[in-house]
């Protein structure tokens, strides 16, 4: 029986505690609207569209965005598979199969005629593999989006997988591969996984080439191909979302008809049953040679997934922390320094068994001189922040951020729209589809601290990237040179007990956090902007918009002076 449930704006689910902590124009705000259906999708009062999820029959999870005022329509179909559940040996093959089936179903043979339809529309569309998701997305004009969805729906019923069209497929993916030998992102985020459980899905190359996609003896790709769909791609790990300018109804009644065809066959999502890292991998160094002149540092660490804590985010806390960057910070610090001119902190790999914590610096060529060190001042941080124990008053300044954000959030373009959330909606609750990713409902000390304790010396990857680095591996693709190395007792000896260092605090209460976001009445606004201060050598001039009636301003500065570059 098909189930769906409406959109609301008013957050249920929160708690009275967290509605406690907040200002009293935020509860208010909240509770500017009636109270609704439960579980519906809880949506920003300012946000005029209209959201309702649902699940067919076929177990296909449904979310529906009916936005009238919309110049495009978008859809996106999202499978909880992605390349960990390649073959062994045929590395690529779920990016292969991403991009055969855009050339041809059952219902409309020829290859060209998705593409050519969305192009003669004003359309476009693509699609891309990660590890645990294959997402198929397309946008088009507001008014074609019925004909489109049903030559969409056809790529997951009934797919023909073309026999001619597989080599020439095959060469556009490994071209896709040889593409990037250039690109360090793509060779640091490859020679990175030498360094974790070879046994580990997540480890392998995911793109493919002609080499693991080549025709063998024991049989062909496009067999390979039509057994992965088989095994893999079933309606019940499926979520779409659709965006239109049509009343939610009649979006409903299109999805029914045109996407109940996809089949059930009980599959599940990928969970690997080996750790991200072995035993007695850790602690380690490795040394990467990139292409480009650059330099850099990352310490990993290995921490428990992430995905039941979506109310508390102890991450975020720890990474808020991390990446402060005004007067007491570990940046301030190391810029003071000459080592580092940038740093960042936050979730790296998150999968449904593993995660990292990764803190990230950029170096100087001076701070390359001085690694251990570097490292040493991030080990002192970390320390303080678990010896300060933690702050309930840090955490309800971040929901406080969080929820504005999330009520002030400007209107995603409908393909970003649907395409994230049909990823998230593996995950997230209906209700919470909007908002699960703002929300931090629950302070939990001790989970944070929890987290923290991974984050030692003796459970660390310390990644460095620069030129001139001694190297004595190379990747089997890409062709990255790099080396990984115990760390020597010393060093993690230093590591394990930092001594405080009074140029390290954390921050203080952010006195810029708004306490009253509510607009003054009978404000007018002005047809041009009106000098408000002038002295020697400054003004500053000022515009109110009233249009959007929305707290929010845009800010714009220049500077004139001989010595402003």
């Amino acid at each position: 029986m098909l189930r769906f449930t409406p959109s609301v704006s008013l957050p249920m689910g929160i708690s009275r505690r967290a509605l406690a902590a907040w200002p009293l124009w935020l509860v208010l705000l909240l509770a500017s609207v009636t109270a609704q259906a439960a579980n519906a999708v809880i949506k920003s009062p300012h946000d005029p569209r209209e959201y309702e999820t649902m699940v067919l029959d076929n177990g296909l999870k449904v979310v529906l965005v009916s936005d009238p005022s919309t110049d495009k329509a978008a859809a996106a179909l999202d499978v909880n598979i992605g390349s960990g559940s390649d073959p062994e040996g045929r590395e690529g093959l779920a990016h292969f199969l991403e991009h055969m089936l855009f050339l041809g179903t059952e219902k409309y043979p020829d290859s060209a005629e998705y593409k050519e339809f969305m192009a003669a529309h004003g359309g476009s569309e693509n699609a891309y593999t990660s590890y645990d998701h294959t997402n198929y997305f397309f946008d088009i004009d507001k008014d074609n989006l019925e004909p489109a969805l049903d030559r969409f729906s056809q790529f997951f019923i009934a797919p023909t997988f073309t026999p001619k069209y597989v080599s020439r497929e095959r060469q556009v993916v490994h071209s896709e591969y040889t593409s990037k030998f250039k690109s360090d992102g793509r060779r640091l985020f490859h020679a990175s996984k030498q360094a974790m459980n070879p046994d580990h899905p997540y480890t392998r190359f995911a793109v493919g080439s002609n080499e693991t996609l080549a025709d063998r003896d024991n049989g062909s790709i496009r067999d390979e191909l039509l057994r992965f769909h088989k095994d893999h791609y079933s309606a019940n790990i499926m979520v779409l979302a659709v965006v239109g300018k049509e009343p939610l109804p009649i979006l409903r009644e299109w999805v029914q008809e045109k996407f109940s065809g996809i089949a059930n066959t009980g599959k599940s999502r990928l969970k690997a049953d080996v750790p991200l890292f072995a035993p007695n991998q850790l602690p380690a160094r490795q040394d990467i040679l990139p292409v480009r002149d650059r330099r850099g540092l990352s310490l990993s660490f290995p921490v428990p997934p992430v995905e039941k804590h979506l109310s508390s985010k102890p991450t975020s806390y720890i990474s808020h922390l991390l990446g402060h960057e005004g007067k007491g910070s570990l940046l301030s610090l190391l810029k003071e320094k000459g080592w580092s001119d940038g740093l960042s902190a936050g979730l790296g790999v998150s999968l449904p068994n593993s995660a990292t914590m990764n803190v990230s610096a950029k170096l100087t060529p001076a701070g390359l001189k001085h690694v251990d060190e570097v490292v040493a001042y991030v080990f002192r941080y970390i320390e303080m922040i678990r010896e300060s124990g933690v702050s309930n008053w840090t955490f309800d300044e971040q929901r406080k951020l969080a929820q504005m954000r999330f009520l002030y959030a400007e209107k995603a373009e409908p393909n970003d729209l649907a395409r994230s959330l049909a990823n998230d909606f593996h995950l997230l609750p209906a209700e919470e589809l909007l908002r699960g990713n703002y929300s931090l409902d629950e302070f939990d000390p001790a989970l944070i601290q929890e987290y923290l304790s991974y984050m030692r010396p003796d459970n660390v990857l310390l990644t460095v990237s620069a030129k001139g680095l001694d190297t004595d591996r190379r990747t089997d693709w890409y062709g990255v040179d790099y080396a990984i190395r115990p760390i020597d007792k010393e060093t993690l000896a230093s590591w394990q007990s930092p001594r405080p260092d009074p140029a390290l605090a954390l921050p203080g209460p952010n006195k810029f956090v708004p306490e009253n976001l509510a607009l003054k009445a009978g404000a007018h606004a002005g047809s041009v902007p009106v000098a408000i201060q002038r002295r020697d050598g400054f003004e500053l001039w000022h515009e109110l918009d009233t249009e959007f009636s929305l707290p929010l301003a845009n800010f714009y500065f220049s500077v004139r002076s001989p010595v402003a570059n």
